[in-house]
């Protein structure tokens, strides 16, 4: 398909675009160059992107000229530049149409893009026809044809940048030759550049790649394709549509040269973005630390897990674990994680000790902290399991024996047989381990870490491989040994681990092993551990012996070497030596790279540094590197077709590649005579030369190289010397020349080289490139009378060598050149482009043509045509002629007269104001004048596109508008000047009218009304009219808060937060340079919330009471009025108020007893509402008058009789004190807080009287009304029966408790167990469940709550009390375990203070009534015992004291 100069942009077709993309110039035909009278269609294309009717073309030949067409098509037919515009589009890149006079022309297309078909046509107008045609590129035959006059490049490239030329041959031997065409292969996209996140990531993080290019505008709608590789080899991704491509996460091994690489979908167009080197960094494994799941202490025949972790490290780490009492590994895993496991499947208490872990990812290993394991065992188990396991031992080793031996008979009955290298054998199981070794013998039980022999208690780590007996093997690819640690060489004692890696381990293999010649292992494992020196190799069964472990370096690959200390020692001062020469200092570091390593890298390297610890020098082993050719010297050869002219040759410059590095593209050249030949460089090693020439004989060479890596090698010379046959021309007057004049005599002379054989000789004239006439079958060749058709080329034959062409050229005067004018008028327009053709009838090729104006030169051309076309913009009038000349003497035409009329110039607009500035009201004057420019001239004025006046004056003469100033007048000013040949513009002036000011408006802003303090308000001012810059200042009571300037309009805002002081007066100033003015004023009163009020309550006294006055005041000290209050009792509204003007509020009323209780108040003054502190009253109540009771058994007290005497006062705010009285005697005093007081009397004759009680609460004592008793007497008979009643019956208790508790004591010793009563018991010893408190004093506290007296204990009661326990016992509370305390006596009852008892004789003691709590500890208490508050103190229970004090004694009751 051709592709021709078209473009179609592809776009969203909707919304407005901020940079629209330039349209695009079509041809129709696609030609730049037709002949004169022809037409061709230009296509503005990109409409989608403007949605427009209408195109602009813009002609330009050294003016412009401006055309609008509907649509976007324009038919020309002249010579020219042209341009088109759409609207709000750019303008479009230019194209140049010429319109030639010529009769024959070169036809390209405008645009050629890589990829693409390249079509050149010759053209030839008139009557006569081409027989054949001839193309050139650079001066140098390219393509000779008799059929199709056309020229086709497939995929044109940069390589076909160059001047084209064709020249033709008529049906009557004419010549011609065509105008020159300069082709230029655009560039669909350029080479992409590969930009990533990071050139350093660290090791595990993800990179993003992104290939980089663009597409040329004209070719947006090509499809793209890309690609992702690392060091020329490793394909990342394959060809998509994608431009990025993310590595999620990248390693150390992945470090290397990145590039893209990015190729059209239908011309295979692809380019490589050059390398960009990413060096992953790896973090070193840091804060190693081992732990044991499960944690603590071992349990025996348990599993064990030992987890090594480490805080920081990236890539492979390899995990190690140690035990400190042996030097042996307990085994290792090398993974691409932070954590890895061991298993030990069961532990034995000879496991104990203590175990550490190791963690190193290539910079060394770093050690975890030594954690010590201990195995604990149940001792009366142990034997028994031990028992147990050699139990199951033996009868699993019994089992698997007759197994085996059936197994065994079964085999050999069958005939088969082992064999040997399929014989396993199997480890004897731990101790007290089951044996699971009834596996059939095609498994294998192989030890993870060779080279070890168990012993009893050490850990075994084993695994099961299957391999399938008899099965066949495939045919492997050659194995490739790799190595961990990948350094070589290491410390002697220190093992390197070798995998032998390219089989599937699906269906594992028999592996030999090598250490050069001979056989080091075999077996089906993949990896082997060594410690010794040597070339190492594997085989895998039916594949070749993979290649020897050897330091290996490939060119163009990057080199590291190690200086590696052995663990924990540093070194200082490393210096690295070549062949015992320093080669480079290193410091502390121990890694030295070589990038793109060579072959002057081989040598012998090794390094020295020093100890840190020591300071003494060490010097490590000799490593020697061998470094490969990534490709061998290339051979250049070559391929001739035959030994004489003209014979194509085919070069070619040979190499191979290694196997690993097939992937590398090289690059070729070639050279003669150490100058490039026209091909240049290129991925193709062979260059074929259509026509080989003895000037061609020379010294030839050949390059190659690679890119990437920099490595370039050169073949040897090869000479290639080139024979041909002679042609000689002869003419008198230039013996040696090919030009001869016509008339003159020519002689052509052959010869034949070096060839002593006679030969053969014959003269060819060639008619045409494709046609030839034998002229003669001598060696000479004679004209005597050359004539103009002699003209051409000659060649002649000698034996088998042709020689080169000889052009013969015949020298004809020029006759008398005629000038003409493309177009039939004489009169043009200044700017208007004229065609000259100057044209001779005769003359031989090659013509100087010359044009002239009043004898000054202004252009030439040598050309082999008979005509000569100049284009030229002519300044002035005047008189024109040509000249023409072949050598033979110039021929001059006659002059031709043009006539020139001159458009206006552009045109300069002025402006003239009275005074310095423009102010609204001046008078402004704009005046247009074009210094250049004929006839009448029309001026107009514009402002912004409007017309304002248009006025017409003779050429030389400016003209001028005047009109006062507006606001309206700001804007941009522009004048035209036409004298019929198109207006002109002039430059845009712009004018800025400065209007006063208005009165500002100014606007306060808050964000609620009222405006509270807090509140953030911004004041607005803004004058509607004015120039900017305006300066706005804002004031409050004529005190300014600040300024702002707005330069553009708009207004200015002022914020500040309200206080209580902004409250007042605020307005605001407008300036600019000609007015100052201020706006009205505005009134804010700024809001203050209440603050939280104080809450005062007043009494008449200190203690209130009923019947009292009382003032409830609530006050905010700060807040706006007015404010209300409201009062609160039991959050029960009692009444508002509201003061209007601050100062608070008050309530009064007179108490009850309802009125106790917690009383606030509430401030509101509409902005927030604040509670007070909330205070509480109680309010006393006075004691009524007490009744007095006395109560006896009978009618009539008599004498022993038991009296109760109960005083109660029915009201009374408590505690209340009653006080007793026997004729005005206090007989005792006591404090209740309800129910009256009672206390019993034990009568006898003095206590017959009147009897009295008091209640008093602290506001006012109340005395009962008397109560008279009258007691009668006993006989003493009477007296002594009670009294020996009473006696028998406290001896019978006493008989019944001493038995009862001597039967206790014996049960308790016949059962063996220890007394319940016995205190002095240790609790430890005590069932843990079970809780029993004994000691009652231990943890019971006594304390007191209420005093009878005047505030203290009376003074022969003071220090501990000690007591007897009466009887009393503890028991447990329902349900909760508690303990309480019951007493014998039914009721608790204060004794009357003040009372003797019936033994007593000491008038001056005193009964004290005591209320004790007890108090118990929650961490004594059993959990039971907590439950409802625990840690916390709980009261369980009161005890009452009666405490008589008698002649030092003292007996007391617990209740």
């Amino acid at each position: 398909m051709l592709l021709w100069a078209s473009l179609l942009v592809l776009g969203s077709t909707s919304g407005q675009f901020a940079t629209a993309p330039k349209p695009v110039i079509s041809l129709q035909p696609p030609w730049t160059t037709v002949f004169q009278g022809e037409t061709v269609n230009l296509t503005c294309n990109g409409f989608h992107f403007y949605a427009t009717e209408k195109t602009k073309w813009y002609y330009e030949y050294g003016k412009k000229l401006l055309i609008e067409t509907s649509g976007n098509i324009l038919h020309v037919r002249e010579t020219g530049m042209y341009r088109c515009q759409a609207e709000n589009s750019p303008l479009s890149d230019p194209v140049l149409l010429t319109f030639s006079t010529g009769f024959f022309i070169l036809q390209a297309p405008h645009s050629v893009f890589e990829g693409d078909t390249l079509v050149l046509k010759c053209q030839r107008t008139g009557k006569e026809k081409l027989t054949a045609v001839k193309y050139s590129w650079n001066g140098k035959i390219l393509h000779i044809s008799n059929k199709s006059f056309d020229l086709f490049i497939p995929k044109a490239s940069s390589r076909n940048n160059g001047i084209y030329q064709c020249i033709g041959s008529g049906d009557k031997s004419d010549i011609f030759k065509s105008n020159s065409q300069v082709i230029k292969i655009q560039e669909l996209f350029p080479r992409p550049k590969l930009k990533v996140t990071a050139t350093q990531p660290t090791e595990g993080t993800s990179v993003n790649l992104t290939c980089e290019t663009q597409l040329h505008p004209e070719r947006l709608d090509t499809p793209l394709h890309f690609i992702f590789f690392r060091d020329n080899g490793v394909f990342l991704s394959g060809w998509n549509e994608s431009s990025e491509l993310q590595i999620p996460a990248i390693w150390k091994e992945n470090s290397g040269l990145y590039g893209c690489g990015a190729k059209t979908v239908t011309h295979d167009i692809s380019k490589r973005s050059l390398p960009l080197p990413i060096w992953v960094q790896r973090i070193p494994v840091s804060e190693v630390s081992m732990e044991t799941h499960p944690p603590g202490q071992a349990i025996e025949g348990e599993m064990l897990i030992l987890v090594c972790s480490v805080a920081e490290g990236t890539g492979d780490i390899t995990f190690s674990w140690h035990r400190e009492d042996t030097n042996k590994s307990l085994g290792w895993k090398t993974q691409r994680s932070q954590r890895a496991e061991l298993e030990i499947p069961v532990i034995w208490e000879t496991h104990a000790g203590v175990y550490y872990c190791m963690a190193d990812n290539s910079y060394g290993p770093v050690q975890s902290e030594a954690i010590n394991i201990t195995v604990r065992m149940t001792p009366g188990n142990r034997m028994g399991f031990i028992a147990v396991g050699a139990t199951g031992g033996l009868l699993s080793a019994l089992l698997l024996a007759g197994t085996l031996l059936f197994y065994w008979w079964q085999q050999r009955k069958s005939g088969v047989s082992f064999r040997r290298a399929e014989i396993r054998s199997f480890p004897a199981p731990g101790p007290g381990a089951s044996c699971h070794s009834l596996c059939p013998a095609q498994e294998e039980l192989k030890y993870l870490y060779g080279n070890v022999h168990p012993n009893e208690g050490d850990l075994v780590y084993a695994e099961i491989q299957i391999t399938q007996l008899g099965e066949r093997e495939e045919t492997a690819p050659k194995p490739v040994i790799s190595l961990h640690p990948p350094w070589t060489p290491v410390f002697q004692g220190e093992t390197v681990k070798l995998t032998c890696n390219g089989f599937s381990s699906s269906s594992p293999r028999k592996i030999q092993w090598y250490i050069g010649r001979r056989i080091l292992s075999e077996g089906n494992r993949s990896t082997l551990e060594v410690d010794q020196s040597g070339y190492y190799r594997c085989k895998v069964v039916n594949s070749p012996v993979s290649d020897p472990v050897h330091l290996d370096f490939v060119s163009g690959d990057s080199v590291v070497l190690r200086c590696q200390a052995k663990a924990k020692t540093k070194l200082d001062s490393v210096k690295i030596y070549k062949n015992d020469q320093l080669l480079v200092s290193l410091g502390e570091n121990t890694e030295f790279n070589i990038h793109q390593a060579s072959l002057r890298n081989n040598g012998d390297y090794h390094c020295t540094g020093v100890r840190k610890s020591l300071r003494y020098p060490v010097r490590s082993n000799t490593v020697k590197i061998q470094v490969q050719e990534l490709f061998s010297r290339p051979v250049l050869t070559d391929i001739l077709s035959g030994p004489g002219d003209g014979n194509q040759v085919t070069l070619s410059c040979e190499t191979q590649l290694p196997p690993q590095k097939s992937n590398v593209m090289l690059q070729f050249c070639f050279f003669r005579n150490n100058q490039a030949l026209e091909s240049g460089c290129s991925n193709n090693p062979g260059l074929q030369i259509s026509a080989i020439w003895t000037e061609y004989s020379g010294f030839y060479q050949c390059k190659a190289g690679a890119v990437i890596s920099g490595v370039w090698k050169k073949s040897q010379i090869t000479q290639i010397h080139v024979q041909r046959a002679v042609a000689e021309v002869q003419t008198p007057r230039h013996p040696a020349s090919g030009s001869v004049f016509e008339g003159e005599e020519l002689l052509l002379i052959c010869s034949g080289g070096v060839d002593p054989e006679p030969m053969n000789f014959s003269w060819y004239y060639k008619t045409s490139w494709y046609t030839k006439k034998k002229i003669s079958s001598e060696a000479k060749y004679k004209i005597p009378v050359v004539e103009n058709g002699h003209a051409g080329e000659y060649y002649c034959e000698a034996g088998q060598f042709t020689s080169k062409p000889v052009t013969i050229k015949v020298k004809v005067p020029v006759s008398q050149p005629v000038l003409t004018l493309s177009t039939g008028k004489a009169q043009f327009v200044e700017a208007e482009p004229v065609n000259f053709r100057c044209e001779v009838d005769r003359g031989s090729p090659e013509i100087l043509y010359e044009f002239f104006h009043e004898d000054t030169f202004l252009w030439k051309v040598k050309i082999s045509s008979r005509f000569a076309s100049f284009s030229t913009i002519p300044a002035h009038s005047g008189n024109y002629y040509c000249t023409a000349n072949n050598g033979l003497g110039p021929q001059r035409s006659e002059a031709l007269k043009l006539s020139v009329t001159v458009p206006v110039s552009q045109p300069i607009l002025t402006l003239h104001t009275a005074e310095a500035q423009t102010v609204e009201g001046g008078v402004v004057t704009l005046h247009c004048e074009a210094h250049r420019g004929s006839l009448h001239v029309l001026y107009q004025f514009y402002h912004e596109d409007i017309l304002l006046e248009s006025t017409l004056v003779p050429a030389g003469t400016g003209a001028s508008y005047r009109f006062s100033l507006t606001a309206e007048h700001s804007g941009n000013y522009y004048c035209t000047a036409d004298n019929g040949f198109g207006p002109k513009h002039s430059k845009t002036m712009s004018l800025s009218v400065i209007v006063p000011v208005s009165l500002p408006i100014l606007t306060l802003r808050m964000p609620r009304i009222p405006a509270v303090v807090g509140d953030v308000m911004e004041l607005h001012c803004e004058a509607l009219r004015g120039s900017p810059p305006i300066l706005y200042q804002f004031y409050h009571e004529d005190v300014i808060l600040g300024s702002s300037q707005s330069p553009s309009g708009g207004g200015a805002s002022f914020k500040f937060p309200l206080t209580e002081e902004h409250s007042g007066n605020y307005l605001c100033e407008a300036s600019n340079v000609q007015k100052s003015q201020r706006s009205n004023m505005m009134i804010l009163n700024v809001k203050v919330p209440v603050s939280r009020p104080v809450f005062t309550l007043r009494t008449s006294r200190a203690q209130a009471v009923v019947g009292d006055t009382v003032e409830l005041h609530c006050e905010a000290l700060r807040g706006s009025p007015p404010i209300l209050y409201q009062f609160y009792h039991e959050h029960v509204m009692l009444v508002n108020s509201s003061a209007p003007s601050g100062g608070g509020a008050s309530f009064n009323f007179i108490l009850t007893m309802e009125h106790s209780g917690n009383y606030f108040c509430e401030a509101d003054n509409g902005l927030e509402v604040q509670r007070s502190e909330v205070m509480t009253l109680k309010v006393t109540v006075p004691v009524s008058r007490p009744v007095l009771t006395l109560r006896v058994p009978r009618a009539q007290a008599v004498v022993g009789d038991e009296m109760e005497l109960h005083c109660e006062a029915l009201r009374g705010s408590p505690p209340i004190l009653y006080r007793f009285y026997h004729e005005n005697v206090t007989l005792r005093n006591d404090s209740a807080f309800s129910g009256g007081v009672s206390f019993n009397l034990s009568l006898t004759a003095e206590h017959s009287g009147n009897y009295s009680c008091e209640a008093d609460n602290g506001l006012g004592a109340q005395q009962s009304e008397v109560v008279t008793l009258f007691i009668t007497g006993l006989t003493k008979h009477s007296s002594g029966a009670v009294a020996t009643g009473v006696t028998g019956a406290l001896l019978s208790m006493a008989g019944l408790t001493a038995g009862a508790l001597l039967f206790y004591f014996w049960l308790s010793r016949k059962a063996g167990d220890r007394s319940a009563s016995d205190f002095s018991r240790n609790p430890s010893d005590l069932n843990p469940q079970e809780t029993t408190y004994h000691n009652v004093p231990g943890w019971i506290e006594l304390q007191p709550v209420y005093l009878n007296g005047e505030g203290g204990l009376h003074p022969g009661l003071r220090g501990p009390a000690i007591g007897r326990l009466g009887s009393s016992q503890m028991s447990s509370r329902s349900g909760k375990g508690l303990p309480s305390f019951h007493s014998s006596s039914s009721s608790m009852e204060p004794l009357p203070a003040g009372t003797r008892t019936a033994h007593s004789h000491d008038k001056d003691s005193v009964i004290s009534s005591f209320i004790w709590q007890k108090t118990f500890e929650t961490e004594r208490c059993p959990p039971s015992w907590a439950e409802d508050s625990p840690g916390t103190n709980r009261l369980v229970g009161n005890v009452t004291l009666r405490a008589l004090q008698e002649k030092g004694s003292s007996n007391a009751v617990f209740n």
